[in-house]
């Protein structure tokens, strides 16, 4: 029984030590020998205010209808239905060729009504009910039957879509019939 409590015990510190959440399972339990933390000194200079942005017309400023953000790329849709992106866009998940990072919202498609954010794509759902998709697709997201092939542009992937929520491999849609779809990888 004493083992028992000592493995319960082990178990419960190995937990704490990674966070507690179940997030970092691949944390160590511990270290073998205690690291010493330095303590950063206070800089007592006052901090410089910053001048105000200046932003070029062409940033969005809103009104904003829908939002979506996943896996360092954010998204926007405004009332108008523009759709804008920023952020990482090693695979196109932006709607760029040739630029890894986009620091500024970039106008991507209009008469967009929703947006999703999958890990590496994204998807969006135009006023028609047409679904788009763009970026990252080894495994399928973007629903044209083909693997291992970035996109950089949006591509149709079906009609009569209402709702549509991009994963971290899979992308999923429901059409206006009820039927539900999903495609990418399926592990």
């Amino acid at each position: 029984m004493k083992r028992l409590f000592a493995i319960m015990a082990i178990c419960l510190l190995a937990f704490v030590a990674c966070g507690g959440n179940g997030e970092a399972e691949y944390a160590p339990v511990a270290a073998a020998t205690p690291v010493p933390v330095a303590t950063p000194t206070p800089d007592p200079s006052p901090m410089p205010t910053p001048e105000p942005e200046i932003l070029p017309e062409d940033i969005p400023t809103g009104p904003f209808v829908d939002i979506a953000a996943k896996g360092l790329s954010s998204y926007a849709v405004d009332a108008d239905g523009v759709l804008w992106a920023w952020g990482m866009n090693g695979f196109g998940q932006v709607g760029r060729d040739g630029v890894t990072a986009i620091h500024s919202p970039v106008r991507v498609m209009d008469n967009i009504a929703s947006v999703s954010a999958g890990w590496y794509h994204a998807l969006a759902i135009d006023n028609n009910g047409t679904l788009w998709g763009f970026g990252r697709n080894s495994n399928g997201e973007l629903g044209q039957g083909t693997r291992n092939r970035s996109i950089h542009h949006p591509i149709r992937i079906m009609d009569d879509v209402v709702a549509a929520s991009g994963g971290q491999f899979h992308s999923v849609a429901v059409t206006r019939d009820g039927g539900l779809y999903a495609w990418g990888t399926n592990n």
